[in-house]
């Protein structure tokens, strides 16, 4: 027979049940679930400049959704593709761990003269190649890879447009490979919990050297991606990863477009990410 208590919970139950909300967890957080998301102005952190923030919490809820249709709209992943190459490298035997050394092919990737000091003044492991967003170490890694595993598991990971192209060691950078926000954002949800297929081992790897700032008890993972701004196409700047306090954690995909790669740099994405992710209680205030 049930005790009073019982009776008790049962009947809170249904009535949270019936009002669409959810019982409080343990870690005394308040329900979220049926919450509405967050209305943010995304053009007066950006200037005007056209761009998207999504961000999910663990549940798949949807914290907010600024920028409208754009975060549906498919553009390249730039470097961002760093995150499933990597992936797939582990996976494949092509890299070892993250300590994994592929050297640089000075004559099939000739250095450019905007390359910054970073790329050529060390010798890149799979950390560091990451940290810098070292172009030619993934490039080579994705030959190393080759054609029929970076297809089947494009295809497992359901990346976007799954499109490789003639390029196999171009195909995110030129343009035929296409993912929306929506798609970056449902990709790192199943990587961070475990269903893309791919082993504990190589997820941990890479949670791991995602990580690109830490403040309190807060860290934020991070890849960033940038393209076009030239022949007259618009850059794209994208910053994609999750925002991460204790076992909370928040899933997000940021893109800007500009006609220059320079009107969007990379601090300057930091800094209005930041912003937006303070905005939304997900990162702490920045007193200014």
């Amino acid at each position: 027979m049930k005790s009073f208590h019982h009776h008790a919970l049962d009947v809170l139950l249904v009535l949270l049940t019936v009002c669409g909300c959810s019982p409080p967890t343990g870690n005394g957080s308040r329900t979220t679930r049926s919450a509405a998301p967050v209305t943010l102005d995304i053009g007066a952190f950006t200037g005007g400049l056209p761009a998207c923030l999504l961000v999910t919490d663990a549940t798949g809820r949807i914290v907010t959704r600024a920028g409208g249709e754009r975060c549906a709209q498919r553009f390249s992943p730039c470097s961002t593709f760093k995150i499933p190459n990597s992936l797939i490298g582990l996976e494949t035997g092509a890299l070892t761990d993250a300590a994994t050394v592929i050297p640089w092919d000075r004559d099939r990737y000739p250095q450019q003269a905007w390359w910054p000091p970073a790329w050529t003044d060390r010798v890149h492991d799979l950390r560091s190649a990451f940290a810098n967003s070292f172009v030619p170490y993934y490039r080579a890694l994705a030959v190393r890879i080759g054609r029929e595993a970076m297809e089947r598991h494009l295809k497992r990971f359901g990346y976007g447009n799954m499109a490789i192209g003639a390029g196999l060691d171009s195909f995110w950078l030129d343009g035929t490979l296409q993912i929306s926000a929506e798609e970056q954002v449902r990709f790192l949800r199943d990587f961070h919990f475990g269903r893309l297929g791919i082993s504990a081992r190589s997820t941990a790897i890479v949670r791991e050297i995602l990580v690109h700032e830490r403040s309190g008890e807060y860290v934020l993972r991070a890849k960033t991606g940038t393209g076009g701004g030239e022949a007259g196409m618009p850059a794209i700047g994208w910053i994609v990863g999750t925002v991460e306090r204790g076992t909370d954690v928040h899933f997000y995909a940021f893109n800007v477009s500009a006609p220059t790669t320079a009107a969007i740099e990379r601090q300057w994405r930091f800094g209005v990410l930041r912003d937006m992710l303070s905005k939304l209680g997900l990162w702490p205030r920045i007193e200014k």
